[in-house]
């Protein structure tokens, strides 16, 4: 296989070797794998440039060589051009593939190896000599000093360099822009992974150190990779400079340009003083704000890691001006894969406005527009675009406003801080003090804040008000002054709101015109203060409201300055026609009382009463008012009748006015007169009124409509809270749904509320499920990842789960008894990762369930949200035990990509930060009343991982974490709660990961405390602890003993064990290290195991150090030669000395392990695994359905085989003969004859599968059997059922009598067909692999 890494096709002759001259051509296209055909294989190679004027290479390709698999070996070829000058240099690899051998074909076919050639099976690959790559954003130059390669290099992009001879020493240049100046690089031939720094210096003599690293791969090439050691970039909006701290001078690359105007391509930058500190400082450009203005350098930031925040002054010469002052933001993103080499640091304005709305905008800081400034000092943004933002004046207050430039009536809104991530709506009023809403989204995203505005139709109000009542009422919240804020709510009507100063308290006033004020909290649900009003009523001449247009109509009782009483015309809000009916039935006078709040007593006023001490019924008495009398109550005591009449109680007379109808004027005398006679009764007739005469008709009229209380409420509408305001005694209210426990968010209606033709009744359908579910034996969840590969196993017992769904709401509740997650990876040394605590004896017991649910949904309706009233999510005490391994595994199978193959496109993510923000705001909306998470003490630990395989180095290095070794760390947790939140799922999880993060490092001493290589001495404290209080509270000395050794052996282990790992680190030796780490490997529990394991541990040391100085010699002259074999020397030496010792470590460890384990009280034994792991997936990769004889199986043939993990289970089959319990277990690589003997397993056969040629089974009848009398027993037990292997030996000795074939003895003949199926299976399986070629890749990083 001929494989083309140049940008060129190349053309390949293939010329016999019979010296005939014939030859055939075949062209091999760039990355096109090409076979050569087999007839051709054993012919001269010769290759060149199709599309260059050049001659095949002086030297034929060789491959007969490379014997080995895996084998590689290369060269340089050269081509010669056909006219003029210029020579094209190729590297050639050549690759020996997983065939067999020639060793191998002639040991299998029984044949001479001399008598065949060299069989083919190799990968040749032409490769360019020199490969130059760019890794920095901008265009670069490159030579080789004294010869005529030069050539640039776009951002990203690599070029080939042929004419290069990369067999002798040459020195490289690069140039940039600007940067002109260039001390060459010298690079010797067969560098390997090497990386150095270039210097180059710009216009002003100013020095920029660029990074190289060199590569010579296994094909012989030599890739260069130029990268810069930090990017600036600068994404501020503003002309930044940028200089190493302490330095008098700026970083190279920067010149009067940047001094005026930001630079769109980033900087690059290196250290270049070695006296001064690694910091960079940072200043504004010195033409921003013009000549008068001295820019200062910021505090000094260092480049490492992490993010943060500073602050860049501007002063003024010649002003008293306060400072300007730029808040920016900076955050260090280390590369990953090829940028590995490559810090960006990205500059940022601190806070951006991302505007999505369909309105142009208006953005001002607060006291700008408190000092009337605003209207010259506002941005403006436009619909659907951003722009950085930076407070005109940092020391006044940091509060934003914003305007709807489109409304020209549209006033400033309330300010609002912007400094942390939140949601909410904005208010803004017009002149006539109507609520313009805007949607306001605060998202920090890198360095940044990104103020996304929308418009507010996109998500449900905060709040609403309802008022229901008959009467208007006046809102505004409660700390606000401004009358323009203080809006009239009219009968009837509904209003949505929000804040209109999110910086002041969260409360609301409700006023009533001429009537009390309350103030209520609208994060409090329920009902709160009634709002009262004085409802005084007008008496009125009822006939006067009939009449035409005229100076005596709509009169009423009116009281002069003597107190008589005569008719006037009617006057909105005179207080001396207004009255009261007291409960005892005398009519008030509201003008004779003091002003007064209506909810408070109040002294009383002068009431209606006659002149004359008593009245004469055919005589009429002008009326007057008096000091109310218990002596005169007949006379001041009144009642409206049915048929219009104001009535005394004194006797059959009523309020009239003298002289008739025809002076019922404006200013005519109101008095008390006879009312009109009854008609006599007729006989069989009911008797009947005379009708009334107009001018003795007077009724009452309500100075406002309603009963003069009202009830105030905050009740939910989904997530919108809402402000009810109602009439109590006049108003029904209808309860639409309800349910047994949503007292507080039952939805609500009024009966007399006006009718909207807009609104839709909803229609709900009569469903209705009620699920009641209980599990006793509980559920098993696997987790399988795309291997395929079980990595835990979650097991919940004994569930209760109830689901009630109804049109109106859907309830879950879910009560998990006990929680248990396994490690299902073969080697774990914590089997479990997850279980509840014991409680111990004293404490009694715990009945509370291990994980408790409990959510509350309500439908969502229009809005793109779901809306719950409440989640609640509860544990027990949990244990929980990491594995690094297992860690590394469940992160790509929860959604993370270690992606190492970034691309220049990908560094610069502004772009789809902003996107990101703006994106947020169509994002779906989770509402909860109550979003509560509460867990109980946690205990930790963290198993650490030696060596990783590199798929799992390659997530760990993506996410630049390092972990530590602990255990059993007591962390308490605070709960986490929220009231009311409305945002999207990537929020809340981010406040939940973010509150869980602090309260971990708050318990930062707890971890520290308990971490492995101090001995755990927080462990230790706790046992002794534990011991003592069981002493003092119940006398147990056994407990108090067994907690005292527990804590001094667990201490012992874990000091020794931190120090042993610390001198074969020291030691250097890769190989001996696994191995080491694969003898500690021991389950956490097993006493005898951690015994086990420390001799081996001290043996192994020994035998390593007594060792180690030969094969590492060795290893290191195979490897690099004789310089190796000098260093492998050297670490041998330094080896003979660690690794005994290490031993002796672990040796001590061991025993100090073991004797911890076994003095582990009860109480924190820890659970075994709930099963066994699942069994490798065989030749097909698939996973099988669970069985729990196969697993077990598969540990019995682990623990035969060393902890082989590369061998699984087919198939384990008891054979059933005689006492001896014999067992056949077939696996992917041997056959194995098996005896159990009081639970441990003897191996009384063992074949590999490549030795056997087939299985098969025979019945031999033994004819010394005695008749039993039945012919079909007889037969049975005369029968001797054998499995008999057919080896290779046997195949070769086959008329070699004296050689018996191996036989094992079956009970009956279906057990001995089905394992000679499965043996056979085995070895087809086994024969397949074999014969399978793995394709390898030439793992060249030049290529």
């Amino acid at each position: 296989m001929v494989i083309n890494k140049l940008d060129t096709p190349v053309e390949l002759k293939l010329e016999n070797t019979d010296e005939s001259g014939q030859y055939e051509c075949l062209n091999i296209l760039p990355n096109v794998p090409t076979a050569l055909p087999l007839s051709r294989v054993y012919d001269r190679l010769w290759a060149r440039p199709l599309e260059l004027s050049l001659n095949f290479c002086d030297q034929p390709i060789q491959w007969e060589h490379v014997l080995c698999k895996g084998e590689v070996s290369n060269g340089i070829k050269q081509c010669d051009p056909i006219q003029g000058a210029g020579i094209y240099r190729f590297c050639v690899c050549v690759q020996r593939e997983n065939y067999p051998t020639k060793e191998e074909v002639a040991a299998e076919l029984d044949l001479d190896i001399d008598t065949f050639a060299t069989l083919p099976g190799h990968a040749i690959y032409i490769l360019p000599p020199l490969i130059i790559k760019s890794l920095i954003p901008i265009e670069l130059m490159y030579y080789v000093k004294n010869t005529d390669i030069s050539g640039s290099l776009k951002a990203g992009k690599e070029a080939n360099i042929h004419a290069a001879d990369v067999t002798k020493d040459f020195e490289i240049g690069i140039n940039l822009e600007n940067f002109e100046k260039c001390q060459e690089l010298t690079i010797p031939p067969k560098t390997y992974n090497y990386f150095v720094r270039l210097r180059i210096y710009d216009k002003k003599n100013r020095r920029l150190d660029l990074g190289v690293r060199i590569i010579t791969g296994k094909s012989g090439n030599v890739k260069l990779s130029i990268s810069a050691p930090y990017w600036l970039l600068n994404k501020s909006g503003l002309p930044l400079i940028f200089k190493q701290e302490g330095s008098k001078t700026d970083a190279a690359g920067q010149f009067e340009e940047h001094e005026i105007a930001r630079s769109v391509t980033p900087l690059l930058f290196s250290y270049y003083e070695k006296d001064e500190p690694n910091l960079v400082c940072i200043r504004l450009g010195k033409r921003h704000h013009g000549a008068e203005a001295l820019p200062q350098w910021c505090n000094k930031i260092s480049l490492e890691n992490g993010s943060g925040t500073r602050q860049l002054h501007v002063v003024q010469r010649h002003t008293n001006r306060p400072d300007w002052v730029y808040n920016i933001g900076y955050q260090i993103t280390k590369g990953i894969g090829k940028f590995a080499d490559t810090k960006i640091i990205t500059i940022a304005p601190r806070y951006e406005i991302d505007n999505q709305s369909h309105h142009k905008l208006a953005i001002a800081q607060k006291y700008l527009i408190n000092n009337g400034n605003s209207e010259n000092t506002f941005l403006t943004t436009l619909p659907k675009s951003k722009l950085p933002y930076h407070w005109p004046r940092m020391d006044l207050d940091q509060l934003l406003c914003i305007r709807i430039m489109d409304i020209p009536t549209c006033q400033w809104s309330g300010g609002f801080c912007v400094d942390k991530s939140k949601s909410f709506h904005v208010n803004m009023r017009d002149s006539e003090g109507r609520c313009l809403l805007l949607k306001v989204e605060i998202i920090l995203q890198g360095p940044t804040f990104f103020i996304v505005l929308a418009d507010a139709e996109t998500m449900p109000p905060p709040f609403r008000l309802d008022n229901l009542s008959p009467i208007p009422v006046k809102f505004y919240q409660t700390e606000i002054t401004d009358d323009r804020l203080q809006t009239l709510l009219r009968p009837n009507t509904s209003v949505l709101y929000a804040w209109d100063e999110p910086i002041l308290e969260p409360s609301l006033s409700l006023q009533i015109p001429g009537g009390m004020t309350a103030t209520y909290n609208l994060n409090k649900l329920g009902e709160g203060t009634q709002l009262n009003y004085e409802n005084y009523i007008y008496l009125a001449a009822t006939h006067t409201f009939n009449r035409p247009v005229s100076s005596d109509r709509e009169l009423v009782l009116d009281s002069t300055t003597e107190n008589h009483i005569i008719f006037k015309r009617k006057e909105k809000d005179k207080r001396s026609q207004m009255w009261r009916m007291t409960s005892d039935g005398m009519l008030e006078h509201y003008g004779s009382m003091p002003p007064s709040e209506p909810a408070k007593s109040r002294p009383r006023g002068l009431v209606l009463d006659i002149l004359d001490i008593a009245p004469q019924p055919t005589e009429i008495v002008p009326l007057i008012l008096r000091k109310a009398d218990e002596r005169r109550k007949s006379t001041q005591t009144w009642k409206f009748t049915d048929d219009g009449r104001l009535m005394s109680q004194a006797g059959p007379m009523c309020v009239q006015v003298l002289g008739g109808v025809n002076l019922l004027k404006d200013g005519a005398i109101a008095v008390l007169g006879p009312s009109p006679n009854f008609v006599p009764k007729l006989p069989d007739s009911p008797s009947y009124p005379c009708p009334v005469p107009a001018h003795m008709l007077v009724s009452r009229q309500k100075l406002r409509p309603g009963s003069g209380c009202l009830s105030v409420q905050v009740i939910m509408d989904g997530p919108i809270r809402v402000l009810q305001i109602a009439d109590r005694r006049h108003t029904e209210v209808v309860v639409k749904s309800v349910s047994c426990d949503m007292n507080d968010w039952e939805v609500y209606d009024m009966a007399d509320r006006p009718s909207n033709p807009n609104d839709e009744e909803t229609k709900y359908t009569a469903s209705h499920l009620e699920v009641t579910m209980s599990l006793k034996g509980g559920l098993g969840i696997s987790l399988i990842n795309d291997v395929p590969e079980e990595l835990v196993y979650i097991k919940l017992n004994n569930i209760f789960l109830e689901v009630l769904k109804t049109p109106a709401l859907t309830t879950l509740e879910i009560n998990v008894a006990g929680v248990q997650v396994d490690n299902q990876m073969f080697g774990a040394q914590r089997p479990v990762v997850l279980f509840v605590t014991q409680t111990q004896q004293r404490e009694g017991p715990d009945n509370t369930p291990a994980l408790y649910i409990s959510a509350h949904k309500l439908p969502s309706g229009k809005w793109n949200a779901e809306i719950y009233k409440h989640l609640i999510i509860t544990t027990k005490r949990l244990t929980i035990q990491v594995e690094e391994r297992l860690l590394w595994k469940l992160m790509p199978f929860f959604g993370y990509k270690s992606d190492t193959n970034h691309d220049m496109a990908k560094v610069d993510d502004d772009t789809q930060q902003v996107i990101s923000a703006g994106s947020t705001v169509q994002a779906k909306r989770y509402y909860f009343g109550m979003l509560k998470l509460k867990t109980g003490r946690v205990t930790l630990s963290m198993v650490t991982a030696s060596k990783l395989s590199p798929d799992l180095l390659a997530v760990k290095n993506s996410l630049s974490m390092h972990l530590i070794a602990f255990e059993e760390a007591k962390v308490d947790l605070d709960q986490f709660l929220m009231n009311h939140p409305f945002e999207t799922s990537s929020f809340l999880l981010n406040e939940i990961m973010t509150h869980y993060t602090e309260e971990l490092k708050s318990q930062a001493a707890k971890i520290l405390g308990s971490v492995d290589f101090l001995g755990n001495p927080l462990g230790f404290v706790n046992d002794v602890t534990e011991g003592l209080s069981g002493l003092i509270k119940d006398g147990n000395v056994g407990g108090l003993f067994k907690n005292v050794t527990h804590g001094v052996s667990n201490t012992a282990a874990k000091m020794t064990g931190a120090l042993s790992d610390g001198l074969t680190t020291i030691s250097m030796d890769d190989k001996h290290n696994k191995t080491r780490e694969d003898l500690r490997q021991v389950e956490s529990g097993q006493g005898s195991s951690h015994v086990l394991a420390g001799i081996k541990g001290l043996g192994y040391g020994i035998y390593g150090g007594l060792t180690g100085i030969v094969t590492q010699s060795y290893s290191g002259a195979k490897e690099k030669g004789i310089g190796g074999f000098f260093k492998g020397a050297g670490k041998g030496l330094v080896g003979t000395v660690t690794k005994p010792v290490a031993g002796v470590l672990d040796f001590t460890s061991g025993m100090a392990n073991a004797v911890r384990d076994t003095s582990r009280v009860s109480s924190r034994v820890h659970p075994p695994r709930v099963r066994d792991p699942r069994v490798n997936p065989g030749a097909q990769g698939l996973i099988s359905s669970y069985s729990g004889a196969l697993a077990r199986a598969q540990w019995l043939l682990y623990s035969l085989n060393n902890n082989d993990y590369s061998e699984y289970i087919i198939s384990l089959e008891y054979l059933g003969y005689g006492e001896n319990n014999l067992m056949a277990m077939v696996s992917s690589h041997s056959f194995r004859i098996l005896k159990q003997k009081s639970k441990v397993s003897e191996e009384m056969l063992f074949v590999k599968l490549k030795d056997i040629v087939k299985a098969e089974f025979k019945v031999v009848f033994d004819d010394s059997g005695q008749s039993t009398g039945n012919e079909t027993q007889t037969r049975r037990l005369s029968e001797k059922i054998y499995l008999t292997l057919t080896m290779k030996a046997d195949v070769s000795r086959s008329r070699d009598t004296s050689v018996k074939r191996p036989q094992i003895r079956c009970e009956r003949i279906n057990i001995a067909k089905k394992v000679c199926q499965q043996i056979n299976y085995a070895r087809n399986l086994f024969d397949d692999e074999t014969h399978t070629l793995i394709q390898t890749e030439l793992k060249d990083n030049s290529c």
